[in-house]
């Protein structure tokens, strides 16, 4: 799954990642992402984009 985020292009929907990793719902990811890595996807993706800048 984490490297599933790492390596999902920041264009596809956060509901795309979700499928490619193997979740039926964006839902569900958002709760199991935010309770390993204390962010949200959506906000670990912006701090990806942050850090590349």
């Amino acid at each position: 799954m984490q490297a599933g985020l790492r390596k999902a292009r920041d264009d596809l929907p956060l509901a795309e990642i979700a499928q490619r990793t193997g979740f039926t719902h964006q839902a569900h990811m958002n709760r199991v992402v935010t309770r390993l890595k204390g962010l949200s996807p959506g906000r670990l993706r912006s701090r990806g984009r942050a850090s590349e800048s």
